[in-house]
């Protein structure tokens, strides 16, 4: 089978979008199935024999470019990965199943189209609207949790649910196999904790950083907090973070603030985290990054919830979470996990529970029996 995947970002361009494509490619490549990743022209992108960089411009010229790279290498299905900021807003790629679609009418063809919609519940209502196109003349949507999937089928209550496909996505960050062992770190009598991200006023730094300075843990010598991002002059939420910093005066032997790191780089301060810290504001969803990777690492999380929480993250992790700004219950759940062994125990066998969730190998044999679903056979 061929499969053409088509994203407007691929690494090294900045794009989380663009980064899980390259990753989903090459495991779904060691499956079997031939794939090739059709991508923007761009001096950032890396060739790695799995990508081809030929699309100059997403707008209406980029439709035959890609149908006539389709037709030129007998491709059996074509799976769209939406949005990307390589796409920026141009709409050629909204129009692209329709275009297909009819030009298998008049050839008599039946090229499959899969489309993969990244964060529809979060996209503002034109960027919605666009995506109607996509939507209808697509064979299958996948979304990437079962929230997304209740949210879109609210807009289109005319189309079949059997159309929409949850695939939960995986870690950008992959962990090499000494950090299975992860679980039993605790023994080593550590008080590590991590946080990573963008700095962003959505994430809550400062509501962990409030929290710190209430635990008891923080008092221990071996405790530190590594903060596995960079605070930048120029950005004024930044400025308000190392304010924040001397107003508490954390003691700065308790402290790191990494700066930029590379994902083999934060995969080592993970395997050396005892615990994960996200106080996200808009709480706990399984489009959080950081917490798949955290997870995916065997590192525990503590979080917060909101009514954007999934029923099921929130009925899993409910003892873990607290309101977004609810500095003491944050500080009370941190040092419950360092000193109630219970409670602590119970958090990483809920995280060990939902981790197959994110298996790459995983992810790649549900596309693949996607592909073969739509009517073609090894």
């Amino acid at each position: 089978m061929r499969v053409l995947m088509v994203s407007g970002s691929y690494p090294n361009m900045k794009c989380g979008v663009g980064d899980y494509t390259k990753i989903l490619a090459n495991f779904v490549n060691k499956t079997g199935v031939e794939l090739k990743v059709l991508t923007t022209k761009n001096e950032k992108v890396v060739l790695d024999g799995i990508c081809e960089p030929i699309i100059l411009d997403w707008n209406l010229q980029c439709i035959k470019e890609i149908y006539d790279y389709v037709n030129k290498n007998n491709i059996d299905v074509i799976h769209i990965q939406y949005p990307t900021k390589g796409y920026g807003y141009k709409i050629g790629i909204n129009l692209l199943p329709l275009y297909i679609k009819m030009k298998d009418m008049v050839f008599q063809k039946k090229t499959r189209i899969i489309t993969t919609l990244h964060e529809f519940s979060q996209s503002h209502i034109l960027r919605k609207i666009s995506i109607i196109p996509l939507v209808l003349f697509s064979d299958k949507i996948i979304l990437t949790n079962n929230e997304e999937k209740k949210i879109i089928l609210k807009f289109f209550l005319f189309l079949k649910k059997d159309k929409f496909e949850v695939i939960n996505i995986g870690s950008n960050i992959l962990p090499d196999k000494s950090s299975e062992n992860n679980e039993n770190k605790l023994c080593t009598n550590n008080h590590t904790i991590s946080y990573f991200g963008f700095i962003r006023p959505d994430k809550g730094l400062e509501i962990l950083l409030r929290a710190i300075v209430l635990t008891k843990v923080y008092t221990e010598d071996d405790f530190k907090l590594n903060i596995l991002a960079e605070l930048d002059d120029s950005d004024e939420y930044h400025c308000k973070i190392k304010k924040l910093l001397k107003q508490l005066n954390i003691d700065k032997n308790k402290i790191e603030i990494t700066g930029y790191l590379t994902e083999s780089q934060v995969s080592e301060y993970l395997k050396a985290s005892n615990l994960c810290v996200l106080p996200f504001r808009d709480g706990l969803t399984y489009r959080r990054g950081s917490f798949i990777a955290s997870v995916v690492h065997n590192v525990p999380v503590l979080s917060t919830y909101t009514k954007l929480t999934s029923p099921d993250l929130l009925e899993i992790f409910k003892d873990y979470l607290v309101k977004p700004n609810d500095v003491v219950g944050l500080s009370r759940n941190i040092d419950k996990f360092f000193y109630d062994m219970e409670y602590r125990n119970r958090l990483i066998a809920k995280t060990n529970q939902i981790k197959n969730l994110f298996d790459w190998e995983k992810i790649a044999n549900k596309h693949k029996s996607l592909y073969y679903e739509l009517g073609l056979r090894d």
